[in-house]
């Protein structure tokens, strides 16, 4: 477990919160709590499920949707990551046009669920390796501003824009919609660490340039033992963005 008081909180998977009992997510709860964490964001919105593709299941989504965020609302989350680059793969051979409505619509209806328990929904772009829709800041901006929902606003994820050589102006640009941020070391995914830190050094310019002032969440593997490195990059982080 992360040392106490070395995060400021919690990010937690919907898919494994929607199978917890009432008594699991009460037991998790008291872990993290013992810790100092409190849980404020999910990722991994869906498990197996298609959000597009001749299996779409609009009732199943929105069943879905409702029960998941219902859980997190226990927890106490309120921002809730929607990537799941598989998920929304658009198949090939098929319609895209069709498949971009099914897209939006999910969004859409998870967003609708969120608003029941005063949760956000954040869009998360994915790079071209790992979907084939929705791949930079600036595309998923242009698709939240077309659903234009209260609870559905954007995520930039810091490796996944430079694996698109995309700007950080795209930050910029899009700060108004802009409610969460994923950060992992730009070429190896691993932890952040200072051998990237004149990196990090641009994005806390450009997220001081977009007045960003919520959450920034790690997302990437490890080199080194988990707790240490996790610990480490923790304190290196809080050094960058204090």
């Amino acid at each position: 477990m992360i040392e106490r008081g070395a995060a400021d909180y919690a990010e937690l998977g919907l898919s494994q919160i929607y199978k917890m009992s009432d008594s699991e997510i009460r037991e998790t709860k008291k872990k993290l709590a013992d810790r100092g964490l409190v849980p404020e964001t999910s990722n991994s919105f869906f498990g197996n499920m298609r959000m597009c593709g001749e299996v779409y299941d609009a009732k199943k989504i929105s069943e879905y949707s409702k029960k998941a965020l219902y859980k997190a609302a226990q927890f106490g989350i309120h921002t809730s990551v929607l990537g799941n680059g598989s998920a929304r793969r658009i198949p090939e051979g098929a319609n895209r046009e069709e498949c971009m409505r099914q897209i939006e619509e999910t969004f859409y209806t998870a967003g609708s669920a969120a608003a029941e328990f005063g949760t956000v929904i954040v869009i998360e772009p994915l790079n071209s390796n790992e979907t084939n829709v929705i791949t930079t800041v600036a595309e998923g901006a242009k698709l939240c501003r077309k659903l234009n929902h209260p609870n559905v606003k954007l995520l930039a994820d810091i490796f996944h824009m430079s694996v698109e050589d995309e700007s950080f102006d795209s930050i910029i640009k899009n700060a108004d919609i802009i409610k969460h941020i994923h950060i992992a070391a730009p070429k190896t995914r691993n932890f952040p660490s200072e051998a990237e830190t004149e990196y990090y050094n641009k994005l806390k310019d450009a997220l001081k340039k977009a007045n960003y002032d919520l959450r920034i969440s790690i997302e990437g593997g490890y080199s080194e033992d988990f707790l240490p490195g996790a610990n480490k990059s923790l304190e290196f982080l809080k050094k960058i963005f204090k």
